[in-house]
């Protein structure tokens, strides 16, 4: 008699667990963010975002731990493509016969990526942001080796852009989850989503971003839609990564909550997370409104 009313307690409790683990599950919103610049407190904790990239040098002083407490997953912005001269590492690379001209950004530079030296001064860098509590890294322009594969300039010198940039990345990665197992490695994929079907890069990484799927900028904060075959060959690569259980970013221009809704609805149902960027802040300095893309289908009903 004993034993048959244990059994019913039983059942209850671990109801009430998986009802808790439920509700737990969606306190942070199906949303991510992205800040590259200015980034406030305020703006920080406008959603309980599922994925937070921040610019660490541009983070107010407790932007990071407001981060921390609300959103899910906070990274650290990194740049591992390019080398910029507004880095503390600048004074120590400036004139360096493998740091390069220009790219199309100012002040960015085409740099070896495959030198000792840089990935000692990237790993630095990471130690630097995990050491001060971001819960991962974030790594941007891995397209600098499509850039690079298709402009062929002479100091290539034989290396093959595509295979460094993976052996760049998974090495990143490795030096992260050695100094933390439990750290996040992210990649902005950008035009090289051919890399999300090899194995050897995507073993390396945790999740990525891809901007511009669907809708792209056109200068000056205009926006108008993505090429469809672009648009399909990037989904069909960013699906692909999805069911090797990567989490998926995708970031487009919106200009206001019904688009930002719409958007978020598309992205959803392909199982990738959305990012609806403020269409008037292509540098990534104002997060997605608060009022937007507030009601995933899952957590209806």
């Amino acid at each position: 008699m004993r034993g048959s009313n244990t059994l019913p307690i039983v059942l209850l409790l671990l109801i009430m667990v998986l009802v808790v683990l439920a509700v737990a599950s969606w306190q942070w919103e199906p949303v991510a963010a992205y800040l590259l610049q200015d980034v406030d407190r305020d703006e920080v904790t406008w959603h309980r975002w599922s994925v937070l990239v921040m610019e660490p040098e541009e983070a107010c002083p407790d932007c990071l731990q407001a981060a921390l407490e609300d959103s899910r997953l906070v990274l650290a912005y990194t740049n591992p493509g390019y080398a910029e001269e507004w880095r503390s590492y600048w004074p120590l690379i400036r004139g360096e016969p493998w740091v390069h001209e220009e790219t199309v950004y100012e002040g960015e530079y085409y740099v070896e990526y495959w030198r000792g030296e840089w990935q000692a001064i990237m790993k630095a860098v990471i130690e630097d942001y995990l050491s001060r509590g971001y819960q991962g890294v974030y790594l941007d322009n891995v397209d600098a080796a499509i850039t690079l594969k298709e402009e062929n300039p002479s100091w290539l010198d034989g290396h093959d852009p595509v295979e460094e940039m993976i052996n760049l990345v998974c090495s990143l990665s490795h030096h992260a989850k050695s100094l933390n197992p439990g750290a996040r490695v992210y990649v902005n994929i950008g035009s090289a989503t051919q890399l999300l079907y090899r194995q050897d890069f995507t073993k390396c990484i945790d999740g990525l971003l891809r901007e511009e799927l669907w809708t792209t900028w056109t200068g000056d904060n205009a926006t108008s839609p993505q090429d469809p075959e672009e648009t399909a060959r990037a989904l069909a690569a960013l699906e692909h990564a999805a069911r090797q259980g990567k989490t998926v970013l995708v970031a487009d221009p919106v200009w206001d909550k019904a688009e930002a809704d719409s958007f978020c609805a598309r992205a959803w149902s392909h199982g990738l997370t959305p990012i609806p960027q403020p269409a008037w802040a292509s540098g990534y300095e104002t997060p997605p409104l608060p009022e937007w893309c507030t009601q995933h289908p899952k957590s209806e009903g």
